[in-house]
């Protein structure tokens, strides 16, 4: 991810008021809008209190009918799943056949040696794996996407809406340079908002 492309993207984060330890902080931030679409994201801060309700968008957006994330890509799926079924498919057969409990005995020592460290692999994946965030996207925003979303639109979108690996949370390298965590004049880390959903919605011109 273009650390510079999604600071850039993320300035409207810049506006929300320090987080409160006493509450959770819900809006919508507007990422970057183009002429008639624009991107919503739902943020809360990061505390142990009751959870809020959600903010409500527009009345309007709320009558229209919203378009299902169906589509299939090789980013929406956990690599962690797929090393631990493989790997603990391996290991389970191998150790089988090893004892004669399965056929293939020959087979038992090759299913051994690579179902161990793909099980291992797995494991590591599955512990760092930072899950998608629904994207709600509303019909009329979705006809005016091919149109009107931007380079940063598109690549905020990819990257909150798939399987991340080792980052803490969902834009992190660009929360990081907006609330300076740690740094005078910054807030704690955690004390940051976290992504909870995005939205596409239409704008009247």
């Amino acid at each position: 991810m273009s650390l510079q492309c999604t600071a850039n993207s993320l300035r409207a984060l810049a506006a929300l008021p320090a987080p409160s330890s006493s509450r959770r902080l819900a809006r919508n931030a507007f990422l970057m809008p183009c002429h008639t679409s624009r991107i919503g994201a739902l943020v809360r801060a990061a505390d142990s209190s009751p959870p809020a309700a959600p903010a409500s968008s527009s009345g309007a957006a709320d009558n229209k009918a919203v378009i299902p994330d169906d589509e299939f890509t090789l980013a929406k799926v956990s690599f962690g799943v797929i090393g631990l079924g493989i790997g603990g498919s391996l290991l389970s057969y191998g150790f089988g056949a090893y004892f004669n409990l399965l056929p293939g005995s020959e087979w038992s020592a090759l299913m051994l040696t690579y179902g161990f460290p793909l099980t291992i692999i797995g494991m590591a994946l599955k512990y760092a794996e930072l899950k998608p965030v629904p994207c709600i996207t509303y019909s009329d925003a979705f006809a005016l996407r091919e149109k009107c979303a931007t380079p940063i639109l598109k690549q905020v979108r990819s990257d909150v809406t798939r399987y991340r690996y080792g980052d803490e949370q969902h834009l992190d390298e660009a929360l990081k340079r907006i609330f300076q965590y740690g740094l005078g004049g910054g807030i704690p880390r955690r004390s940051a908002p976290i992504l909870q959903k995005i939205q596409e919605v239409a704008r009247n011109p």
